[in-house]
């Protein structure tokens, strides 16, 4: 799902001018001005939804009888995790050039 198709489930729902996040009535809590804002993340390409009334998440998707997972356009592209070797390799090369100069000033060199 993505925004504008999440658009069709929320009553008063209107675009930003320039189309990147839209707003509307919140369906959680009696809403009389439109307090629902929504985005598409491009990060984990979810609709990101927030009521600045407070409603949670939660509350807004089950007013709607949606699940988390109905927010998902497609499959979250993945960021590397610490455990990725070049994370591994950097912390290896940080380490090294640390160790090189701890060396040189014990034994007073100049670099």
């Amino acid at each position: 799902m993505n925004s504008e198709q999440f658009s069709n489930l929320i009553q008063k729902a209107k675009s930003s001018p320039n189309g990147s996040w839209w707003r509307g009535l919140c369906p959680a809590h009696n809403d009389k001005n439109p307090s629902l804002y929504w985005f598409n993340s491009n990060v984990s390409g979810r609709v990101v939804v927030k009521c600045r009334s407070g409603c949670t998440t939660e509350s807004i998707l089950s007013a709607l009888n949606l699940k988390g997972e109905d927010l998902s356009d497609h499959i979250r592209v993945q960021r590397p995790s610490r455990k990725d070797s070049r994370y591994k390799d950097k912390k290896r090369y940080r380490n090294r050039q640390r160790d090189l100069l701890e060396k040189a000033i014990k034994k007073g060199s100049s670099l």
